[in-house]
């Protein structure tokens, strides 16, 4: 310690004057080198750059203290503190380039080579074939050169040369920014290489020492670059960003065009729901009359003999009401609103349904469609409604299809149902001769608000294939043959059909001769039906058109059965049903509707409801209804 204590005694040091840049150059190497480091200490470029600085530091510390030293002993410590530095900062230098060009994990072996190397130099330092003596010159002391520095110039040679070779080769394969940062760090070594002009007086060559001066230009340089490198990429990232904000905004136009499309096609969908929703109410409404005209047509017809003259005209009317009660109720069943309800059906039932109500549009269009329907073919567990609405919408899609033919093309739709014993599955074909469907539009014809027409919603096949997999289908379009679609559909046979509902009763089974029966229904023809179809027949009718009514005659009346409207003004059916039933629970009644009977059947069943009728019906049903619940009642 005591030692240590006299290597730093003041009064063994005389501090020329022309020494200080030295110690200043060396205290700003070291605040440069740590404020790289601490900018981002995990970067080994950063962490070399501070290596080399603290070396930088030490070299020039060593020669400052050597040339204001007045012993000898005390002169030849700083000359071997000086070497080390000089040693360290030639490895570091090569560690930068390596850490630069990102070739560390290639080559990490002989960058450890290299710094063994330096640690065995360093310690030769204290041998006097390294470091001789010193001599003394006008500004101070300085070492003799032993036969192993030239050992040490060796060594830094190949460190500053092999570094200089990384950052030329770097610098011919890099572009923009790159080649730029890369020609300044070049720079700034070779300002580091022109700092080891000072030991040329180890050899006898007085010359003034001004490696400091080097050094700072190397800082300089190295500031400057790092400084323009930082400019040039926030350049290049404002012009980047400039760049995605012109994308940006191009992307966003396009998505807020295509959300106005979206947006346009929503509300399309909308007014599709609010339609439909609409013409349920208005085929509601249609459905009041037609029973009435129906069932008197009928009555009167059987009161009729056929040489009579209008005899032709009632069996025409009858015909007629007979086919809108049908329409009536495939559209009434196809535009509700439900759950999927499945049972075990005949897809070529709901084949032919779609067909028959498209019958018009079909014949309008000027389509020559057949049926090519195998027969005793397996059922399927679905919902016909569902299915309805899927094939309807292919055979409209279809259509519109053949609408684009040239104008005397002959238009021609087939639809063909068959069973794959192999697959156990029921298959459903539509083939056109239109156009067809192109290879691009068919991977996205499923995807939803994609339309192959100017004003189609893009909503019908996607609904179609949600529909299909519901039931564990498949739906999807034939190759193309160049002309014509084919669209199939594919759905899971199952066994013979369970046949849903009551037991049809016995020829023989009759109902009492006189009934009285109560009707409750706002629409007054019904009731005048019923007076006309059973009141002949000897029971007796009370018609009244409103709830109040009802109740009323419920409390001065005994009724053997009643109907009653499940949608009316005021108070509707199934606020009566409950007010019935807790003035007489024995009642059976029986729910009428020209909405689908699904809806309320389950709601009308928990309050008592002894049956559900769906208008427009005929007065058979009414019959048959009325044997099946006063059978029960015995």
């Amino acid at each position: 310690m005591k030692e240590l204590a006299d290597i730093f005694h003041p009064t063994l040091y005389h501090f020329e004057p022309f020494c200080i840049p030295y110690l200043l150059v060396a205290a700003l190497v070291l605040i440069f080198g740590f404020f790289v480091f601490s900018f981002e200490q995990n970067s080994r470029l950063h962490q070399a750059v501070w290596c080399l600085c603290i070396s930088a530091a030490l070299w020039l510390s060593g020669y400052s203290m050597m040339l204001n030293s007045y012993v000898e002993e005390l002169a030849f410590f700083w000359a071997r503190v000086q070497y080390v530095g000089l040693i360290f900062v030639a490895a570091n230098i090569f560690y930068i380039s390596i850490a630069y060009t990102n070739r560390y994990d290639r080559e990490w072996r002989f960058v450890w080579g290299l710094y063994a190397a330096a640690v065995l130099l360093s310690i030769f330092t204290a041998s006097p074939f390294f470091i001789e003596g010193v001599r003394e010159y006008s500004w101070g002391f300085s070492a003799d050169a032993g036969i192993l520095v030239s050992v040490f110039i060796l060594f830094v040679l190949l460190c500053f040369l092999l570094g200089l070779q990384n950052l030329i080769s770097y610098y011919r394969q890099s572009t923009g920014l790159e080649k730029k940062r890369t020609a300044y760090l070049t720079l700034a070594f070779i300002f580091m290489s022109l700092s080891y002009v000072d030991i040329l007086s180890n050899y006898g060559i007085s010359v003034y020492p001004f490696g400091y001066m080097a050094v700072l230009c190397f800082i300089i340089s190295l500031t400057y670059s790092v400084i323009r490198h930082h400019t040039l990429v926030v350049e290049q990232q404002a012009v980047e960003l400039g760049e995605k904000v012109k994308e940006k905004t191009k992307e966003m136009t396009q998505v807020l065009e295509d959300l106005r499309a979206t947006q346009v096609k929503l509300l399309e969908t909308g007014k599709i729901s609010t339609l439909a929703s609409l013409s349920a109410g208005i085929l509601h409404q249609i459905s009041q009359p037609i029973t009435a005209i129906h069932g008197f047509a009928k009555f009167i017809k059987k009161e009729m003999k056929e040489s009579e003259p209008f005899y032709r005209g009632i069996t025409i009317i009858e015909e007629q009401s007979v086919y809108l009660k049908q329409m009536l109720e495939d559209l009434m069943e196809l535009i509700r609103h439900r759950e999927i309800k499945k049972e075990n059906i005949d897809v070529n039932r709901c084949l032919t349904r779609s067909a028959h109500l498209l019958t018009d549009e079909l014949r309008i269009r000027r389509v020559n469609w057949e049926m090519n329907l195998a027969e005793a073919l397996p059922q399927v567990y679905a919902d016909a409604i569902h299915l309805q609405q899927v094939f309807m919408n292919i055979i409209v899609n279809a259509v519109q299809a053949l609408g684009a033919l040239p104008k005397g093309t002959e238009r021609k739709l087939k639809v063909i149902s068959q069973f794959d014993k192999d697959a156990n599955k029921v298959v459903i074909l539509f083939e056109d001769n239109g156009p067809g469907v192109t290879e691009a539009d068919r991977k996205q014809i499923f995807e939803p608000f994609f339309s192959t027409k100017t004003k189609g919603s893009g909503i019908g096949l996607a609904l179609s294939k949600d529909l299909i997999a519901e039931h564990r289908g498949e739906i999807d379009i034939g190759p193309s043959t160049g002309q014509g679609a084919t669209f199939i559909i594919r759905l899971p046979a199952v066994g013979p059909r369970e046949e849903p509902g009551i037991r049809e009763q016995a020829e023989g089974t009759t109902i009492k001769s006189r009934l009285n029966i109560l009707i409750v229904d706002d629409q007054k023809a019904i009731g005048e039906l019923f007076e006309l179809t059973l009141g002949l027949r000897g029971h007796h009718i009370t018609a009244v058109d409103n709830a109040d009514d009802a109740l009323r005659a419920i409390k001065e009346k005994s009724f053997d059965i009643a109907f009653f409207d499940i949608v009316m003004p005021g108070k509707d059916g199934i606020e009566l049903l409950k007010d019935a039933k807790s003035v007489t629970a024995k009642l059976p009644i029986v729910m009428m509707s020209g909405y689908s009977v699904e809806d309320k059947k389950l709601q009308a069943q928990d309050l008592g409801a002894a049956a559900c009728l769906k208008k427009p019906f005929e007065i058979d049903e009414v019959k048959k209804v009325i044997k099946e619940i006063l059978r029960k009642e015995v």
